[in-house]
């Protein structure tokens, strides 16, 4: 055999070698704590309804049921953290927030996992204790009156519009029972409502029925004992309802819910080190 055929034999051997994986290919490297990776995570309440995704498929999807608490993202770019448990990046544990409770929980999740992999994982916490041992309640009103009509001064229609009163202006206080002006004069702006009696309509609270009184309108809230409710980043439970207010309670970080989820390792970020 001479060199040149050796030759061709050795390249058609590695060529075989690579493409029945017999190479040596360097295996991907582990997450490691504090590096910054992209993820996609779902996270499920305990009656299935997603609380939240950064998956953009499911969060456009209309036949996926979204919980009460859902709040939409804004971009469907996998989300970048820093893996790892640090409160320094993401704060004490019952104190960041809905979503922060869950994306610390996330980079705890991927540390030691690879490119592409998939993991379950779930997010529980304690109540909040407070000095007094006390649960973090508020009340609020379960029927809500609107007037039919208003009057106010022009100054104090510009102080709240920042603009000279018109007739037929929009005016609005609740977009459920919208206004218009009516008249004006040196003296005096008047303001008319109008809503449709009997409409349902959807509050943070829960359903609604629009009734109509003799100089007002009334909002009626249908609000279920047990609903999760959604202020900011926090998340509370409704736990009592009466005749004028509905009670909710924000002692604890998932509303008393523990949160199954599933993270997904998409790519490193590139570092700023030059090799």
């Amino acid at each position: 055999m001479n060199k040149s055929s050796a030759k061709k034999i050795m390249v058609v051997v590695c060529i075989v070698n690579m493409l029945a994986g017999c190479a040596t290919i360097k295996p991907a490297e582990p997450v490691k704590a504090g590096e910054k990776i992209a993820v996609n995570f779902t996270c499920r309440l305990n009656n299935g309804d997603i609380a939240a995704t950064t998956d953009f498929g499911l969060d456009a999807n209309p036949d996926i049921k979204k919980s009460s608490v859902f709040v939409p993202r804004k971009t469907g770019d996998p989300l970048i953290i820093t893996a790892g448990e640090d409160e320094k990046i993401y704060g004490t544990p019952g104190e960041r927030g809905f979503e922060g409770e869950i994306v610390a929980d996330a980079a705890k999740a991927v540390v030691g996992m690879k490119i592409g992999e998939i993991r379950a994982f779930e997010v529980r916490r304690d109540r909040i204790k407070t000095s007094g041992n006390e649960p973090m309640v508020i009340q609020m009103a379960r029927v809500r009156t609107r007037a039919k009509e208003i009057k106010m001064t022009p100054d104090e229609f510009i102080s709240k519009k920042g603009k000279d009163p018109e007739v037929g202006q929009i005016y609005t206080i609740d977009p459920s029972v919208p206004g218009k002006v009516v008249s004006v004069s040196d003296e005096e702006v008047v303001i008319r409502f109008k809503a449709e009696p009997g409409k349902k309509i959807r509050t943070a609270l829960g359903e609604a029925e629009i009734r109509e009184k003799a100089g007002s309108y009334e909002i009626v809230i249908d609000a279920k004992k047990g609903d999760l409710i959604r202020s900011g980043n926090m998340v509370g439970r409704i736990v009592n309802i009466d005749d004028r207010m509905i009670t909710i309670d924000y002692s604890h970080p998932l509303a008393y819910e523990t949160l199954k989820c599933d993270v997904k390792v998409e790519n490193r970020e590139p570092t700023d080190k030059k090799e």
